[in-house]
């Protein structure tokens, strides 16, 4: 799994996410997607929202991606 450069602003963060994989099943899988987070006053995280999409195959990023 690999992470993008995480964006900050104020008490949130959004950052993106790539990964490939083998499935259960036995196929080649890439998953991408983008974790948007809000943290209290503590440093814990008070919310999580995910967005994820699927491709079949593996799928590596594109030049320049995560920097």
């Amino acid at each position: 799994m690999r992470f993008g450069e995480p964006f900050e602003a104020g008490e949130r963060v959004a950052v993106e996410w790539w990964t490939t994989l083998l499935t259960d099943e036995g196929d080649d899988l890439t998953l991408t997607g983008c974790l948007l987070l809000r943290f209290g006053d503590d440093g814990l995280c008070t919310e999580l929202r995910e967005y994820w999409f699927a491709e079949p195959g593996m799928h590596e990023p594109p030049p320049g991606w995560g920097l």
